[in-house]
């Protein structure tokens, strides 16, 4: 048997081939860091879409009735004490002529106070379904209105217009200059 003569498998290496070796490791290492980075980043966002519940809407909150110091929504919108304001006087003919609205409280589904004075005395909070005066109820709320009545029928209260006073821009272009 005759063996045939092999090759060295590797030259003996020289000093200019380490260095090259080295130099070929950091594309290395950045192509790993990065395709390790997608990776984990393709896992997290796969897992939170797989694992997400089916979102629910919430639950509509409690209808209980609310528990409303009508004092001290008296007391917020204005309302003076009973011993501050002078004595009544006599009924006027006419229930609108009666009752003036001073503060409405209202939600969107109707729900709240309105702070009304009878006849020129102390306003007084009263909530939705409660006596204005005797045989007259608070019927409904609005934003700036409220509706009372009695068996005979409906009024409509509404609050004092608000004034609008002109702003600096109206002034400068109404009069060309401002004005005091």
């Amino acid at each position: 048997m005759t063996f045939a003569r092999h090759r060295p498998l590797a030259p003996a290496p020289a000093s200019g081939a380490t260095s090259a070796r080295v130099r070929a490791w950091p594309p290395v290492l950045g192509t790993a860091l990065v395709w390790g980075a997608l990776a984990m980043s393709a896992g997290y966002w796969g897992l939170r879409w797989w694992g997400e519940a089916p979102s629910r809407p919430l639950p509509p909150p409690p209808t209980a009735a609310l528990n409303i110091d009508t004092g001290r929504v008296a007391a917020a919108l204005g309302a003076r004490a009973a011993s501050d304001v002078p004595a009544a006087r006599a009924p006027v003919a006419g229930l609108s002529a009666r009752l003036r609205l001073l503060g409405v409280v209202a939600g969107r589904d109707g729900l709240g106070a309105a702070l009304i004075s009878v006849d020129g005395q102390p306003a007084k909070p009263v909530r939705r379904g409660g006596v204005v005066v005797e045989g007259v109820r608070l019927l409904s709320l609005g934003a700036r209105h409220a509706e009372v009545g009695d068996d005979a029928g409906r009024t409509r209260l509404a609050l004092p217009a608000i004034e609008a006073t002109p702003t600096v821009a109206a002034k400068v272009i109404g009069a060309g200059v401002i004005r005091p």
